[in-house]
């Protein structure tokens, strides 16, 4: 403890702590700054961070002020309240912000995580820098390694957060934001060298970013099930995808600059992200593959031949194709007076298109079409916020071909135009007439797709489970298995609540399912940054259930997938370290039937399969059946269900 003793004047007081140079960081804590009135604010808390070694400053007291300080390992499970840091923190486990707690971190604060750690918000954060002091959220070696720590998470709230002026770098995703349903605001960050940059789904809260710099991760921007607004900012040099639209992620783009990316925006699975009007005015260029791409039902808006929708984006350069129509059916990706070069002077036409894409007329402007020459009377209507109007001929478009090859889109549009009235609450009743009322049509399929985000949002999360279960069964062998696996497992873990049990260790389970068989989607990397890191924060500590969680330091049989099952099922398990394992299967009797595994493996995650044959390569009957595994010591047994 450090006091002045003199009444009138100020003291400066050296300080020095001594590690060990073999010691880890340890954290240093002000416990009386926040009984100081140097800023008026009851809730600081001053930190510094403390290298092995000597560590050497100089503590300033103004008349009759005490400090007493306190040296820990560093910040970890619940935070205390409402809190404001500065300063240096160190979190070396992961720290939970309460649901009526706010957290502010001043300008110029830096935040180190340990390895597998992060911050949980259920609350409110308000970390604002300043232009010469940037908030920074990193590892405590200042590498540039993605994956060193978690994330930033900002989870279930309807509370306001704001991050301004941040660095978040290598992290496994450096900003989560789930199921939030308050605004959130990021503004002039700079989130770099993670493995995600930017992960939003299921959120309905307002979501802006903009003016940030989004670059050198594996994924920029990965959105689920959100619409965040993306504006004046920079997507680029990200290795894998500047920006993946999945799921209803009709986000809005504006005087966003997406280029030197693996891929630049990257659409898929009923999402239609706006690039037009106020949402135009991109600069989408040199990316590896594909510029703009849609598929599975995906149509990105990117102009219209209508003044105050025109797309004023410069698309131009890409390696694959400027816009790719991916999708299966006759309709067109709209992406009409843009500019296909850097130039806005001269008119040109688009170097590579693929699929069926409306490119025609260019800007620079000429008189614009008729509306009159359209084809699409409803897709037109909409355009025109005429919403209801719009509504009524999807509907009639449905009912006069709803086995059409593109009545996927009139669907689509039908819950947009829903979504655009304020209709929201009425879109899964709306969905369900149509599956009742056209039941083995093209309309049924792609009704029941796209009710998926909408059960979750509603909580009728079994109904959802049960569908997409029904469409992971109709999508055998298509190659869009991945989607609807990753569907079952977000009903799984809604129903799970983020707790231990049945629900959490199936969602589990898919997860590595996923990244086993599917590892070069990207649902699949969302799967693995799911498995490396999550845990239960609520706990403090990771989910003694969670088979994923403890993969990484622990053996681990999991529930074999699908069961029950016919005629094949996956077993997944892991290995702590290199060794030895094997696998058994043994009917009711105790019975040897199969040998599944017998062989040395690797640390991690496994898949092995079972074909329900015996030794001899023979079926055997229905039944219950016991899935043994024994490696060293670890011994574990699971039942498994052959139908019929």
């Amino acid at each position: 403890m450090l006091v002045n003793r003199r009444c009138l004047s100020t003291e400066q007081q050296d300080v020095t702590i001594t590690l060990t140079p073999s010691a880890q960081k340890r954290l240093i804590e002000d416990l009386l700054a926040s009984r100081t009135p140097w800023d008026d604010n009851p809730q600081r808390v001053a930190y510094r961070l403390l290298d092995p070694g000597e560590n050497s400053f100089v503590v300033e007291l103004k008349p009759g002020e005490g400090r007493l300080f306190r040296v820990t390992n560093g910040l970890q499970g619940t935070i205390p309240g409402n809190r404001f840091w500065s300063g240096e923190v160190l979190v070396n486990g992961n720290l939970t912000l309460g649901s009526a707690d706010t957290l502010r971190i001043h300008r110029g604060c830096k935040i180190y995580f340990e390895n597998n750690t992060g911050l949980f918000v259920q609350g409110r954060l308000q970390a604002t820098g300043d232009a010469g002091h940037y908030i920074t959220f990193t590892s405590p070696s200042g590498d540039y390694n993605p994956g060193s720590w978690n994330y930033v998470r900002i989870y279930s709230t309807s509370r306001a957060s704001t991050l301004t002026r941040c660095n978040i770098y290598s992290a496994s995703t450096g900003l989560v934001l789930e199921n939030v349903t308050g605004p959130v605001s990021v503004d002039n960050c700079r989130i770099k060298y993670n493995t995600i940059g930017v992960l939003a789904q299921n959120s309905s809260g307002s979501i802006s970013i903009q003016n940030s710099q989004i670059q050198n991760n594996q994924t920029g921007v990965w959105l689920n099930n959100t619409k965040p607004s993306i504006k004046y900012g920079y997507i680029t040099a990200n290795s894998q995808k500047g920006v993946y639209l999945y799921n209803q992620a009709n986000a809005s783009f504006g005087y966003e600059n997406i280029y030197g990316n693996g891929e630049g925006a990257y659409c898929q699975f009923n999402t239609s992200p706006n690039l037009y009007g106020s949402a135009g005015y991109n600069w989408i260029y040199n990316n590896g593959v594909d510029g703009v791409s849609g598929r599975d039902n995906s149509y990105p808006k990117l102009g219209y031949d209508i003044q105050s929708k025109y797309g004023r984006n410069h698309i131009y350069a890409n390696t694959g194709y400027e816009v790719a129509n991916r999708n299966s059916g006759t309709t067109y990706i709209k992406a009409e007076r843009n500019y296909w070069s850097a130039s806005e002077t001269n008119p040109v036409p688009p170097d590579d298109i693929y699929g069926r894409v409306d490119w025609d007329p260019v800007l620079p402007p000429g008189p614009p079409l008729l509306a009159d020459n359209w084809t699409n009377e409803a897709l037109i209507l909409e355009v025109n916020e005429e919403y209801q109007k719009a509504a009524e001929a999807y509907a009639e478009a449905i009912a006069k071909e709803p086995n059409a090859e593109n009545t996927s889109f009139a669907v689509s549009g039908l819950v947009r135009c829903y979504e655009a009235m304020g209709k929201g609450l009425a879109i899964v009743g709306l969905l369900d007439d149509l599956i009742a009322k056209y039941p083995k049509t093209a309309t049924e399929i792609s009704a029941k797709e796209l009710s998926l985000p909408f059960l979750l949002a509603s909580g009728s999360w079994d109904k959802g489970l049960d569908r997409a279960k029904e469409l992971l069964d109709l999508n055998q062998n298509t190659g869009r298995e991945a989607i609807f696996l990753f569907e079952m497992a977000s009903f799984y873990l809604a129903k799970s609540s983020g707790k231990p049990g049945t629900d959490y260790d199936e969602a589990t389970h898919i997860y590595q399912t996923l990244a086993e068989r599917f590892p070069t989607t990207d649902l699949a990397l969302w799967a693995s940054i799911w498995l490396k890191t999550e845990s239960n924060p609520l706990l403090g500590k990771r989910s003694a259930k969670t088979a994923a969680a403890e993969a990484f330091d622990q053996f681990s049989l999991s529930t074999n997938y699908p069961n029950p099952f016919n005629p094949e099922t996956e077993i997944s398990y892991a290995m702590a370290k290199d060794g030895y394992v094997r696998i058994d299967v043994y009917n009711v009797l105790g019975q040897k039937v199969a040998t599944v595994v017998d062989d040395q493996m690797p640390a991690g995650y496994h898949l092995a399969r079972w074909n329900g044959r015996n030794t001899l390569g023979e079926k055997v009957g229905a039944g219950i059946y016991l899935c043994r595994m024994q490696a060293g010591e670890f011994v574990k047994t699971q039942k498994m269900t052959l139908l019929p």
